[in-house]
């Protein structure tokens, strides 16, 4: 089954219906999805994906990807 959402009449997303290998992890300030448990496996998280990331001073919402596959394998979403 394949869903596709829009949002905003713009933006555009396909969802499988592969279901979510990791479980969501709730911080102070975000949502987390991603296969690291800890500061040192983030750090070979974000050297091992790429995407988004915080920049000086700001915090967006961070979105990395499976290099070979181009698939969605870690989010990190900000809370108000």
């Amino acid at each position: 089954m394949t869903t596709r959402l829009t949002f905003d009449n713009e933006w555009r997303a396909t969802v499988t219906d592969d279901p979510l290998r990791i479980a969501p992890r709730f911080t102070s300030d975000s949502v987390d999805v991603g296969q690291y448990a800890d500061a040192k496996e983030r750090e070979r998280f974000l050297a091992d994906t790429f995407g988004s990331q915080e920049w000086l001073w700001d915090n967006p919402d961070v979105l990395r990807f499976d290099p070979a596959g181009r698939k969605l394998v870690g989010v990190e979403l900000q809370l108000p």
